[in-house]
């Protein structure tokens, strides 16, 4: 009995079709799925900030979440990204979240007009307490008295986030006249 001879029509002949054929020597072999794929932990990041994502699994066949079909995957900035990973015999797969670091927002006020020699302070309005202002300095708040530009830096982790004011004069000890009926 050779169990590797194919049956068909053509090796039994016409007219078979109604009968039964028994067939002995059958070999069923379990494969053990092999494959396993692990992104890592779902994962903090800055925009735009590229992660090498790496399947692995050499000679598997692989599928990303944008039908690419590299073992690799470069993520680009926050997302969900998968993959799934195959052979002939199984598949696996994994996913990775990637959540963007917020940027710190804060604000320095709407662009203002100060009298000629008069201070002003400037208040960093967010939810830090040591900002960098132009002269290097570092507070919440920062005392002008002349006009011009003026910024305050905040570091975070993806980088610094600058928010700038301009504050543009006033002579304040201008007095107008207006003269009267008395006035010569």
């Amino acid at each position: 009995d050779n169990a590797q001879t194919p049956i068909n029509e053509q090796s039994i002949g016409k007219g078979w079709e109604h009968s039964y054929i028994y067939l002995d020597d059958i070999s069923i072999e379990e494969k053990k799925c092999e494959l396993s794929v692990d992104l890592g932990e779902d994962l903090e990041v800055c925009e735009n900030e590229g992660n090498l994502l790496d399947a692995q699994n050499d000679g598997a066949l692989f599928k990303w979440q944008d039908g690419s079909t590299a073992s690799t995957f470069e993520a680009t900035g926050p997302g969900k990204y998968w993959v799934e990973v195959s052979n002939e015999y199984c598949s696996v797969s994994d996913e990775i979240i990637f959540e963007a670091i917020p940027i710190p927002e804060f604000s320095l006020g709407a662009d203002t007009t100060i009298c000629l020699g008069d201070p002003f302070e400037l208040v960093a309005e967010g939810d830090e307490d040591n900002y960098r202002w132009q002269d290097e300095s570092f507070g919440k708040s920062y005392t002008v008295s002349h006009p011009g530009e003026y910024w305050a830096e905040l570091d975070y982790e993806c980088g610094t986030v600058r928010e700038i004011v301009a504050i543009s004069p006033i002579d304040c000890n201008c007095r107008v006249y207006i003269p009267n009926s008395f006035t010569p």
